[in-house]
């Protein structure tokens, strides 16, 4: 049950989210970085190391019209998948 509201939340959020994303990976000057997180290894009682990015979108200091903006994305790996 509570997976089903999670999944129509994100349905209703998905337009956002992809308007966020465009408005923010289309920027001509993005900033990226990354933040290694440990995540746990089901089965084996250790942990991997993942990441989340943050890709941000800031034009004020050049006078640019665009408001800041933040995409946050999770990854297993750098590989750029």
């Amino acid at each position: 049950m509570l997976a089903n509201q999670v999944s129509h939340v994100f349905g209703g959020l998905r337009p956002l989210i992809e308007a966020l994303e465009r408005g923010v990976i289309g920027s001509a000057k993005l900033h990226g970085g990354d933040t290694p997180v440990p995540v746990l290894a089901p089965g084996t009682g250790k942990t991997k190391t993942r990441y989340l990015w943050a890709y941000v979108r800031d034009d004020r200091p050049c006078g640019g019209p665009a408001p800041p903006a933040v995409l946050y994305r999770y990854s297993p790996g750098r590989s750029g998948e």
